[in-house]
């Protein structure tokens, strides 16, 4: 075999060893962004009771037993400006189970939009 059909068989393997690689790397990154949050909020919306509001919704906990979660609901006007926060005690959630949740009556009749946070504890860190 003579070295000029050596460097290209070799360069053949340094880029399968880069796609092998980059391919390994994008599976783990979305491995990684599918298992970062378990608490999956699969439905929510502003519902209106006179000059009050609040957040009613579903969610389903694809990852393990969690004593105790949390929903942090943010509720802001139509130019983004936040007028209320409030915390929804969730309690613990099984793995695999399905809830209802509904925030409390908020008095913000200029809601316009809403943000939901999933809390669910603090870290090994403190955090």
């Amino acid at each position: 075999m003579s070295n000029a059909t050596a460097k290209p068989a070799s360069r053949r393997i340094n880029t399968l060893l880069l796609v092998v690689l980059g391919a390994a790397f994008i599976g783990f990154v979305f491995y990684s962004l599918f298992r970062i949050e378990p608490l999956q909020i699969t439905s929510a919306h502003l519902e209106r009771r006179g000059s009050e509001v609040l957040i009613a919704g579903d969610l389903y906990n694809r990852g393990p037993d969690l004593r105790q979660a949390d929903l942090s609901v943010s509720l802001f006007d139509a130019q983004g400006r936040l007028l209320v926060k409030r915390e929804v005690e969730l309690g613990p959630l099984r793995h695999q189970s399905r809830r209802s949740f509904v925030s409390p009556a908020m008095s913000a009749p200029q809601a316009a939009s809403f943000t939901l946070a999933v809390d669910r504890g603090t870290n090994m860190y403190g955090n």
